[in-house]
């Protein structure tokens, strides 16, 4: 057992018993809307592909082949899953797109979950062979098995439409000077819709989304998540907002937004301010740059810069901690568990909404033997197992997202039992940056009234560092140190104390009574 699991294992047992002198909860959830929740900081979201989530591979080949008693990933097995996830104080989920997906063209055997084939029917590959019921009335099951556990569900709109789409409507998608259809980066699978200009809307397109918005709307849903709303103009969504919550007030709009991807050939300049301004009540941080962070101060500077923003629209509106999400490759691949428990501790102390995606918590590197392998069957025109290494599958049907960590099951379990049980410093407290004197090494702390919590932790996950000081609030003598993650509380004098931390190591600290 390496350090980092003794020092868990140690605080795990410590700290749960001294917890006990914050008795405050989260806000039971079932009565409340999920805009209201999401915007107060009680939402711990996570992202699940359907057609995996509860997928049964009996030979544990990682590929799904019902004709050996297999089963994809459907709406109702899916709803038998849901209790795995209260373990870890879920009460969001955000599905991936439930839509029909494209043949022509594609990647992998059963085709991208965001190539959508049209944005009118829901995707038959997630109705169970087992039930009589339709899609449609399968999907009612599952979000309503949801909301009686107390679940939220946050359902993906596609950014672009399948080269399907193109070929029964060629009119809806922009083209270049050769009037050929126009994909996004890599993502040749899809073609980039023509929506408007700054000043104008293809309204074509627009009924396109708002006829798909009010289909959702009809299955009782909480949210959507927009994805890459840049490759629209903003005065697109922000009309698609606005008439949405004619009908539905409460409806949330979250953005799944990378501002470092521009391409001043199809996309619109949006910044978060302006995701804001326009209707959307969250939008990702950019944190998911942290396996490339060389030194601290990015990711410090990182935190800030969305605490400000935070601050600005303190309670209308929030950003979401995007660590690691369905874009990324697994943190056990990019460097090692430490970075999913550092992960997982930015998620649980920072002023940020949460949002695991269906793997992480059990530490799954989303690798595949048969990955990239001629396929035996298809229905698709890709006649192999297309993916992308280390991420989560969405081109086929495979097995759900799984690992064999439980280290890491237990850390998000820890950390998110943490966080439910100080809310107030989480959704309240203030956030200042330590000063440390390695530039491998970050801390904030977090406070609310004479509670505050300490974090902080090495970026530098191939050396140790030592005798690292940093300044922290002067103590007042009468302090109680609760060591949540660290074998043993460092020493504080005066306003400063000094660590060593192992390669990637993380630790926490909880203080009862600092001087204000």
């Amino acid at each position: 057992m390496g350090i980092i699991q003794k020092t868990f294992k140690f605080a795990f047992i410590l700290s749960l018993s001294l917890l006990s002198f914050q008795n405050t909860s989260f806000a039971a959830i079932n009565d409340v809307d999920l805009q209201t929740m999401y915007l107060k900081g009680d939402a711990i979201m996570y992202t699940i592909n359907l057609r995996t989530f509860g997928a049964k591979d009996i030979n544990k080949d990682g590929i799904i082949n019902e004709a050996a008693g297999e089963e994809k990933g459907n709406f109702l097995n899916a709803a038998k899953e849901l209790n795995s996830l209260k373990r870890y104080h879920i009460n969001t989920i955000v599905l991936m797109p439930v839509l029909e997906t494209g043949k022509i063209k594609a990647f992998g055997t059963a085709g991208s979950l965001y190539a959508p084939a049209n944005f009118t029917n829901l995707n038959p590959q997630l109705k169970s062979n087992k039930s009589k019921l339709s899609t449609e009335e399968q999907f009612e099951v599952f979000v309503s098995a949801c909301h009686k556990k107390g679940i939220k569900v946050i359902v993906d709109i596609p950014a672009c439409g399948s080269y399907d789409m193109y070929l029964k409507n060629p009119s809806l998608f922009k083209k270049d000077a050769n009037q050929n259809p126009i994909s996004p980066t890599d993502w040749t699978d899809v073609k980039v819709f023509d929506a408007g200009t700054e000043t104008t809307i293809n309204e074509n397109v627009y009924k396109l989304y708002y006829q798909l918005i009010n289909y959702l709307c009809a299955f009782d849903i909480d949210g959507f998540r927009i994805i890459a709303p840049n490759l629209k103009p903003a005065i697109f969504w922000e009309r698609l907002i606005k008439e949405t919550r004619k009908n539905n007030p409460q409806i949330l709009f979250i953005a799944d937004y990378n501002s470092n991807e521009q391409n001043k050939n199809i996309t619109f300049d949006i910044p978060n301010e302006t995701l804001f301004k326009i209707g959307f009540d969250g939008c990702n941080g950019n944190f998911n740059q942290i396996k490339e962070w060389k030194t601290a101060k990015e990711l410090t500077d990182a935190i800030e810069q969305n605490y400000e923003l935070s601050k600005k629209y303190r309670f209308q509106k929030r950003i979401i901690a995007d660590f690691a999400t369905q874009n990324d490759v697994s943190p056990l691949i990019s460097q090692n568990e430490n970075l999913s428990l550092m992960i997982t501790w930015l998620d649980a102390t920072l002023p940020f909404t949460p949002n695991y995606l269906d793997g992480f918590t059990t530490g799954d590197t989303y690798l595949f033997s048969k990955a990239n392998k001629k396929a035996i069957k298809s229905d698709t025109d890709d006649e192999y197992y297309f993916v992308h290494r280390g991420q989560i599958d969405i081109f086929n049907f495979s097995r759900k997202p799984e690992g064999n960590n439980p280290f890491i099951r237990e850390a998000v379990i820890y950390a998110n039992n943490v966080r439910v049980a100080v809310p107030n410093v989480i959704n309240y407290g203030d956030l200042k940056i330590l000063k440390t004197s390695n530039p491998s090494v970050f801390g904030y702390t977090r406070t609310f009234d004479q509670t505050t919590i300490i974090v902080y932790g090495n970026i530098n996950f191939k050396e140790k560092v030592t005798n690292v000081k940093m300044r922290i609030p002067t103590p007042s003598g009468k302090q109680t140190v609760i060591p949540v993650l660290t074998m043993q509380p460092p020493k504080i004098r005066r306003s400063s104390l000094k660590v060593d931390l192992e390669a990637g190591e993380v630790q926490v600290l909880m203080i009862k009574d600092f001087e204000k």
